[in-house]
């Protein structure tokens, strides 16, 4: 209501009085309510202040609506309120400027993780692997590029293209990665999964399972975490235990994880007698 009344207040000034026109209060207001009205509509269909950008954003949106000029504009004030707007008035700079500082030495970590992103989504395993192993080597704490690395391993690991030695060593990759990138992020579901899904591909069922427990702690209602521990049931043969959890997942939804337990259910068929399954990716 205060960027409405405002706008109100602006746009009737400045139809009166032509040094109104020479401000950017009135377009500062018209932006903000515009973006205020694009996050309403886009908000009916998703969730958007997960992302602490957008959050920054929008406060400062919801800053611009409820000030839109300086009170002195509009009517005196005491010395007392002056020297805190000036105050304030050189803080956000300051406060951008350490913003920066903080940031900086992060984007050489951010372009590093992108391009292994990149390169792993257009299906270039090895070069994802490379841009990855390249940020971690100097960059301990980003769970990103621990992701990417420990996900390219393992996906060249499961194409089943390399040599027993190299195996052995996408393996070692695959699972210390996801477990470094634990250990900087510790409540990421994700890191968890994928740490399950490597310490299966290695053979280590009991770590498997560890590792799927605590993501379904992290995020027990994900139907992936539960298609993930269907899969590696799966792997180690115990196909009654991975056709519950399969089926679990039919109910819980989700379309990646109903992908995953069709494709086990599917397994499952061809394997009802005893034998050594293969791992589905």
């Amino acid at each position: 209501s205060a960027g409405i009344n405002a706008f109100r207040r602006l746009s009737a000034s400045s139809s009166r009085h032509f040094i109104e026109l020479q401000s950017d209060r009135l377009a500062l207001n018209i932006g903000a309510l515009s973006a205020v009205a694009a996050y309403l509509v886009h908000s009916v269909v998703d969730f958007n202040m997960q992302l602490p950008l957008n959050a920054f954003m929008m406060s400062a949106i919801l800053a611009v609506l409820a000030n839109p000029g300086a009170p002195s504009e509009t009517q005196g004030g005491s010395r007392m309120g002056d020297i805190l707007r000036e105050t304030l008035r050189y803080s956000l700079p300051l406060l951008g400027l350490a913003a920066m500082i903080y940031g900086l030495p992060m984007i050489r970590s951010e372009y590093l993780a992108e391009r292994a992103r990149v390169a792993l989504r257009d299906g270039h395993q090895q070069e994802s692997l490379d841009w990855a192993r390249k940020g971690t080597l100097k960059d301990h704490d980003n769970p990103e590029l621990y992701f990417y690395q420990g996900e390219a391993a393992l996906q060249l690991l499961l194409l089943g293209k390399n040599k027993p030695a190299e195996t052995l060593g996408l393996c070692r990759e695959a699972v210390d990665s996801f477990a470094a990138g634990l250990k900087v992020f510790p409540y990421d579901s994700r890191l968890a999964v994928k740490s399950a899904q490597a310490q299966a591909a290695s053979g280590n069922y009991s770590a498997a399972i560890d590792a799927i427990d605590f993501a379904e702690r992290l995020d027990p209602n994900s139907a992936l975490v539960e298609a993930y521990r269907g899969m590696i049931d799966f792997a180690f043969g115990y196909f009654a235990e991975a056709k519950l959890c399969f089926q679990q997942v039919e109910t819980m939804g989700g379309e990646e994880a109903i992908v995953i337990a069709r494709k086990g259910l599917k397994g499952i068929e061809q394997h009802s007698s005893a034998g050594k399954p293969l791992l589905p990716n």
